[in-house]
């Protein structure tokens, strides 16, 4: 069974961070070694909630633990919420204890760089962000940015496809799939852009859609590429049709219907969608 492990923040209730990802990446057949990076009791643009911060040292006892249980046999590793700077190095470390315990095995870095959106703009610590700007991400196959967080962590601005692609190109990964790009000749789309190629999922956006879908969209992606050898492009496809039909079967409800509405996006292809590709440039 593929397993991933997975550092995100936590919610008592609702599907953000690490609730959304693991009954996500289960329902997909994939096991998740969750470890929380701050805890809430949901997600904080509910009138009330409550966060309670993980310390790194607590975080660094528990991954000692595993990895002495010999624990830490991962095929991935998934990094989202990191909320400061020492969080950041925390998620170096550990994919470089995780890659020592699996030498025999190349283990898939896959970066969330959950930094901000639009129109909120940057929700994270500036010295967190720029961490995961320059220490996490060269050790990144493959990142997920928003459109804002393309933005911070290319340095430039992103209007279009083609911005969105020359600034994926300046990060130098492998791999970036680029979510919620808005083109005005196209309309809001994700994308999956590599040196040579670039792959387009047009996708119709909706309003009064429940916190979390792009969590959702990370662990989908994740469980197509490294759960059922789904190359990057055609993962990008399945993800985006999979959490359209999540997306409308949740409109006006609270939190995403990932468990209850199941059967309505766990079988979705990219087919699903318009999805087109093109050569280097846009």
């Amino acid at each position: 069974m593929t397993r991933i492990l997975a550092l995100s923040s936590q919610v008592v209730r609702g599907h953000i961070g690490l609730s959304a990802i693991c009954p996500t990446m289960a329902i997909l057949g994939v096991d998740t070694l969750a470890l929380p990076t701050t805890l809430l009791s949901n997600h904080p643009g509910h009138p009330h909630s409550a966060k309670a911060p993980v310390a790194v040292s607590d975080l660094r006892t528990m991954i000692a633990a595993l990895r002495k249980n010999n624990w830490l046999d991962v095929d991935a590793v998934l990094t989202g919420y990191l909320p400061t700077a020492e969080h950041v190095a925390f998620a170096i470390e550990t994919i470089e204890v995780i890659q020592s315990a699996n030498l025999k095995r190349d283990i898939q870095i896959i970066c969330d760089p959950v930094i901000g959106d639009d129109p909120k703009g940057r929700y994270i610590d500036q010295t967190a962000a720029v961490a995961i700007r320059s220490e996490l991400l060269p050790r990144a196959h493959i990142v997920t940015p928003n459109r804002f967080e393309l933005a911070f962590l290319a340095q430039c601005d992103v209007r279009s496809c083609a911005d969105a692609v020359a600034a994926a190109r300046t990060l130098k990964i492998p791999y970036v799939i680029a979510t919620s790009i808005f083109d005005p000749l196209i309309g809001t789309v994700n994308m999956s852009i590599s040196a040579t190629e670039t792959h387009i999922a047009a996708f119709q956006m909706q309003s009064a859609v429940p916190n979390g879908t792009g969590d959702t969209f990370a662990a989908i992606f994740c469980a197509h590429h490294i759960a059922r050898a789904a190359p990057p492009c055609v993962a990008m496809g399945h993800a985006t049709a999979a959490l359209s039909s999540l997306v409308k079967a949740s409109i006006g409800q609270p939190e995403l219907a990932i468990v209850s509405a199941q059967n309505l996006w766990r079988d979705t292809q990219s087919a699903d969608v318009t999805l087109w590709t093109s050569s280097a440039n846009i």
